[in-house]
């Protein structure tokens, strides 16, 4: 018999020992290094677990498309690092872009984005999201007057990447997300700020708490752990960060 370990909350742990052990989830062997989980579907006791599994009343995996365990503790962890309420992991980075976009956004929609985007991003903004009825505007990330001008009462999604890809611009990005509060405030839009951060990794002391500064000014934030994380050798791979709940 194993003698059952004392739980802390991970939101206490330092850092360094959330990197460790940050969303861990350990199987009935108390493995010492998280499992690599290659199942693509699960067990059910009973077929009513099962049906309330799938109906989402009962927590739990159903199927790895969906959740997986390997990928569910990679997703805790990040969040816990960036400060965020939730996570999640993408096969790519444009994955993760348009999914955050198209989550957003629905036909009559308008969205503001910096010029200067990772050639994928801009062909997401200027070509796709069109096709579905999207308009999109441009603008000099740097510019914030040039924000005020493009925003619209449909406005709701702003999109940028700072430092930007590859020409390491740079944009205000508490200032641009204070921008879009201001306009969701007096009633014209009800979306914040999407950023795209693809050099913005480490978490900071913001207001008292550690936080990354692209949580704590943003919706979502998606973070290029193909090169943080994994050191771009052996995995491609993205992830979304934000909170629990995106608005309506």
């Amino acid at each position: 018999m194993t003698s059952p370990r004392k739980s802390r909350d991970p939101k206490t742990l330092r850092p360094a020992t959330q990197l460790i052990h940050g969303g861990s989830l350990r199987s009935r062997f108390d493995e010492t290094s998280e499992a690599l989980f290659l199942t693509q579907g699960y067990l059910y006791d009973t077929m009513e677990l099962a049906e309330a599994r799938f109906k989402g009343e009962d927590p739990g995996f159903i199927y790895s498309r969906f959740a997986n365990p390997t990928v569910s503790m990679f997703e805790k962890r990040m969040a816990l690092l960036e400060g965020a309420e939730a996570a999640r992991a993408t096969a790519s980075g444009m994955a993760a872009v348009t999914a955050s976009l198209m989550g957003q956004l629905k036909a009559g929609d308008h969205i503001v984005a910096a010029r200067a985007l990772f050639g994928s991003c801009l062909y997401v903004v200027e070509e796709l999201l069109p096709r579905f009825g999207v308009a999109s505007t441009l603008v000099d990330g740097a510019d914030l007057d040039a924000w005020r001008a493009a925003l619209r009462p449909n406005t709701k999604t702003a999109f940028l990447e700072s430092p930007t890809n590859p020409t390491l611009e740079l944009v205000d990005i508490a200032a641009v997300a204070e921008m879009k509060m201001n306009v969701d405030d007096a009633g014209e839009n009800h979306e914040a700020a999407c950023g795209n951060f693809r050099l913005r990794h480490e978490p900071f002391t913001r207001r008292g708490n550690r936080r990354n500064a692209s949580i704590a000014d943003c919706d979502i934030a998606q973070r290029l752990a193909t090169r943080r994380e994994d050191g771009f050798a052996v995995a491609y791979h993205h992830i979304e960060i934000g909170h629990e709940a995106a608005p309506d």
